[in-house]
């Protein structure tokens, strides 16, 4: 993820705003989805004075709900360690 975000800069030459950030770990997610990742990513930024919260399941479908993304965050944090 970080070679993408890296490239992304190179070719852009502007850091990535969230919202492309949550595209970019959704098809990252999708083209694993035959040998898929178990994890559960939440992207959480600001962008043009608004939040963004995304959850997504391990094939890269992207949930925008905020209320998804709390729960799934609270209940992460709950079950560290």
């Amino acid at each position: 993820m970080e070679f993408k975000l890296n490239l992304y800069r190179l070719r852009e030459g502007r850091d990535m705003k969230p919202n492309t950030f949550a595209n970019l770990v959704s098809t990252s997610l999708y083209e694993k989805r035959f040998s898929n990742f178990f994890v559960t990513p939440i992207v959480i930024g600001v962008e043009e004075g608004k939040a963004v919260i995304c959850t997504y399941d391990s094939i890269g479908a992207m949930d925008k709900d905020y209320f998804a993304g709390i729960f799934n965050l609270y209940f992460s944090w709950r079950n560290r360690g």
